[in-house]
């Protein structure tokens, strides 16, 4: 784990599943850590972990996670970003106050995924491409039963693909329309990748 992390060892471990849908009306708050990816490229990351009212402070712990932003954003370095983490709020959960989330916004899939010490890729099928992700395996339709090669795949090369080793819960702005393998697009509006094996992919339209 990136050491520059310290308040998720505050928050201990991450809760691992991961999610992801089109078109969903977005929970006012989630139960579990989860993660919204927005059309416009930003990340949204609720990080919920058990709180101990008795060792820690929400305004010690918000104070601690906005400086870690700050110097996370400062060290960040990609054209035209200028905030790439930042803290939106943090907060006990109303249906379960021994639950706290941290509430982050993002840049983009590549600060995320350094913040976090992941793999989280979102953005053009050409880009990932050119950013040498490699595609293996063919991805299932979400709706019916046709599947995508990996050649097919590589020609989508202007709709947005999302690239993760991440099993948290991911809603989605857009419409997922081809997943890998053990994915499954749920009733409550995002994939579940849980049964995913390896890296997971989930192309959009």
């Amino acid at each position: 784990m990136n050491k520059r992390i310290k308040v998720f060892g505050c928050l201990c471990l991450m809760v691992c599943m991961l999610a992801g849908c089109g078109e969903v009306t977005l929970p006012e708050s989630f139960a579990d850590t989860s993660l919204i990816v927005n059309e416009n490229g930003t990340i949204t990351y609720w990080l919920v972990d058990d709180f101990d009212k008795d060792y820690y402070k929400i305004s010690e712990l918000k104070d601690m996670a906005t400086k870690e932003a700050v110097e996370f954003s400062v060290s960040f370095k990609e054209e035209g970003v200028a905030t790439a983490a930042e803290v939106d709020k943090v907060l006990t959960l109303a249906e379960d106050p021994s639950k706290i989330a941290v509430v982050y916004t993002f840049s983009g899939g590549k600060s995320f995924a350094r913040f976090t010490d992941t793999t989280f890729f979102y953005g053009t099928v050409g880009d990932a491409y050119k950013n040498g992700y490699e595609l293996k395996g063919k991805i299932a339709a979400v709706k019916g039963n046709s599947t995508m090669s990996d050649l097919e795949l590589k020609q989508q090369t202007k709709d947005h693909l999302i690239i993760t080793d991440l099993k948290i819960p991911i809603y989605l702005t857009e419409k997922a329309v081809y997943v890998s393998p053990g994915a499954v697009v749920t009733e409550d509006g995002y994939v579940d990748l849980s049964n995913v094996s390896g890296t997971a992919f989930i192309l959009l339209k």
